[in-house]
């Protein structure tokens, strides 16, 4: 029984979040990890730097890794797995810690009518980052009510409105990934206006002067 890699490697973890490491983030040696032949599996960490070990009251197939308050950076933690029997050789699991990029406010709240188009790009958002923001981002954006996604790339999307003005706004959800890690998600505001009459359908782009990065220091 022998642990010879990770899934993933490094694991990409969030500054100030807890890492939960599961048996099935290991690559062991062994026709029957992690769950076969009735054998008995566990996983246990060992103490170290920058980081605390934790896990739920008699669980033992996983365990939570709660890294220093603001660090960053790369934690080597000696992991081992039990299959009842005996231990496995103590693993060097790699993690990375990383700032966590954060969608701050939106640069306007676009007016848009009914069965019309609008387009938004990284620039329409103010993002706290310590990196050149908008430069390497990309813009994930998620299906949601009274709204259509017609066409993404890695930094627009061009949503249709639909519904009805009862409700005279939409939420669109989004999130900006700096090339390792996912902001939480922003819920850009869009207000509904009444269709002129004979109006046809536009395509509506959000006014914006420049990008903004607001820029986080260390």
């Amino acid at each position: 029984m022998l642990i010879i890699g990770q899934i993933q490697n490094p694991i990409i973890l969030g500054e100030n979040k807890v890492l939960t490491v599961n048996l099935t983030d290991l690559i062991v040696d062994d026709p029957d990890y992690p769950d076969g032949s009735g054998k008995d599996w566990s996983i246990e960490a060992y103490p170290g730097s920058n980081y605390t070990i934790d896990t739920d009251s008699g669980e033992v197939t996983y365990l939570y890794i709660i890294p220093t308050t603001n660090f960053k950076g790369n934690l080597l933690i000696p992991v081992r797995v039990n299959d009842g029997i005996s231990n496995s050789n103590w693993y060097n699991l790699t993690v990375s810690v990383v700032e966590i990029p954060v969608i701050v406010s939106q640069k306007s709240f676009p007016k848009v009518y009914i069965s019309s188009y609008l387009t938004i790009s990284l620039a329409n958002l103010n993002v706290q980052t310590s990196k050149n923001y908008p430069e390497n981002f990309k813009m994930l954006v998620s299906n949601g009510n009274k709204f259509e996604i017609v066409s993404s790339t890695d930094t627009t999307a061009k949503i249709k409105i639909i519904g009805s003005l009862s409700e005279n706004s939409r939420q669109i959800p989004l999130k900006v990934n700096d090339g390792l890690i996912s902001s939480e998600t922003y819920n850009f505001i869009v207000n509904v206006v009444q269709t002129p009459a004979g109006s046809k359908p536009q395509t509506f782009n959000v006014n914006f002067s420049q990008s903004t990065n607001i820029r986080r220091n260390f």
